[in-house]
C-alpha cells in the first residue's frame, strides 16, 4: 500500500499541469468579435453601449431619432414628424437630429425631396433653444441647418483633395466613388432645401461657383463629380433662378450656362463629360435669357444622365 501513494500522486500532478495551462490559455484568448462589436460605436448619431449602464436622456432622444428616420417615408411623413417634434427636446438633440438627416439624405438621394419637406416642416415647428455658451444666439433650426450645410459641402470637397494621398489604386478606386456619391447627394438635398425655400439662392449661386471653378492640380478643368454635380443642382433650380426677381441670381444662371457650354468644347475634358454638358451649350444657342430656360428639358436629360452613369459606375 505504501508505494501506491506516490505513484497516485505521480499521475495527478500532470493532470493538474494540463488544466492550469487550459485556464491559462482561456484567460490569453481574445474576446470574441460579437462581444467586440457591440461596444464598438463609431458611426455618426450611434451611442456606445456600456454593460450595466443606463442611457442618459440625450443618449435616449438620439436612438428615438434615428429610428424615426429610418422608418420615414412620404406614406407614415405626418405621423413620423409628430414623433420628431416630440423627441428633440434640446439644441444638442436638434445638431444631431439635423447631421443624421443629411447621413439619411446623401444615402438615400431618390428621397432627398422628402428630407427637404422634413426640414421645412421642423424649420417651422422647432422652437429656439437657448444658446450655447459663449454665444449670444439662441440656436435654431435654420441656422444650424445653413452651417451643417456648408460643412457637409466643404467636407465633400476636403475628401477629394485627400485623395492624391492614397497610394493603392484599388483603395483610391473605392474612395474615389465614396467622395462622388456624397458630392452628389449633397448637392441634390441643398437643391431640394432651395426648392422649398429653406436656403437661400445665395447658398445655391456660392455652392455653382465652388462646383465650377475647381480645379485638379494636374487639370484645367472641374473634377468630372463637380460638373455632374452642377448639371444636377441646376436641373433642381435652374427654373426657381431664372424666374428669381434678384437679377444678380439670374444673370449668376446665365454665367455658369455659359461656363458649361464652354466646358463642352474643352478638350481637355473627358468625351464623357463632354457630352453630359452639351445639352447646356444647345440651350444657350437655342434660348436667349434665362426666361427661355422655364419648362426646358436640356438639362433634365443632362442630369438625368449624369445620375444613370453614376448608378452604373457604382455597380459592383
Amino acid at each position: 500500500a505504501g508505494p501506491a501513494g506516490p505513484r497516485q500522486q505521480g499521475s495527478a500532478a500532470p493532470q493538474q499541469a494540463a488544466a492550469q495551462q487550459q485556464q491559462q490559455q482561456q484567460q490569453r484568448q481574445p474576446p470574441s468579435q460579437e462581444s467586440l462589436r457591440i461596444h464598438k460605436a463609431e458611426e455618426k448619431g450611434r451611442v456606445a453601449y456600456k454593460v450595466g449602464g443606463d442611457l442618459g436622456q440625450t443618449e435616449r432622444a438620439l436612438r428615438s431619432v434615428k429610428g424615426i428616420l429610418n422608418k420615414l417615408t412620404p406614406e407614415k411623413f405626418e405621423r413620423l414628424l409628430e414623433q420628431l417634434l416630440s423627441v428633440i427636446t434640446s439644441a444638442d438633440i436638434l445638431k444631431h437630429t439635423i447631421s443624421l438627416v443629411f447621413e439619411n439624405a446623401v444615402a438615400q438621394p431618390t428621397f432627398c425631396a422628402m428630407y427637404a419637406d422634413l426640414c421645412l416642416s421642423l424649420s417651422k415647428e422647432l422652437p429656439s433653444f437657448p444658446p450655447a455658451e459663449g454665444d449670444d444666439k439662441p440656436v435654431m433650426f435654420r441656422r444650424v441647418l445653413l452651417n451643417t450645410c456648408q460643412d457637409e459641402f466643404e467636407g465633400a470637397a476636403a475628401a477629394r483633395e485627400e485623395l492624391a494621398l492614397i497610394s493603392s489604386a484599388d483603395e483610391r478606386a473605392a474612395a474615389e466613388k465614396r467622395v462622388k456619391s456624397r458630392t452628389l447627394g449633397t448637392v441634390r438635398l441643398i437643391a431640394e432645401l432651395y426648392r422649398k425655400e429653406v436656403v437661400k439662392e445665395a447658398i445655391i449661386t456660392v455652392c455653382l461657383r465652388e462646383l465650377l471653378e475647381a480645379r485638379d492640380s494636374s487639370s484645367s478643368v472641374p473634377p468630372e463629380e463637380n460638373v455632374e454635380s452642377a448639371c444636377e443642382m441646376i436641373t433642381v433650380t435652374g427654373k426657381m433662378l431664372a424666374g428669381s426677381e434678384n437679377k444678380k441670381a439670374r444673370d449668376t444662371l446665365d454665367g455658369y450656362l455659359a461656363r458649361l457650354s464652354r466646358l463642352s468644347s474643352d478638350k481637355a475634358m473627358p468625351s464623357r463629360l463632354r457630352f453630359l454638358v452639351r445639352p447646356a451649350q444647345q440651350q444657350q444657342q437655342q434660348q436667349q435669357g434665362s426666361a427661355a430656360f422655364l419648362g426646358s428639358r436640356c438639362l433634365v436629360q443632362a442630369a438625368v444622365t449624369a445620375w444613370c452613369l453614376h448608378v452604373v459606375c457604382l455597380a459592383p
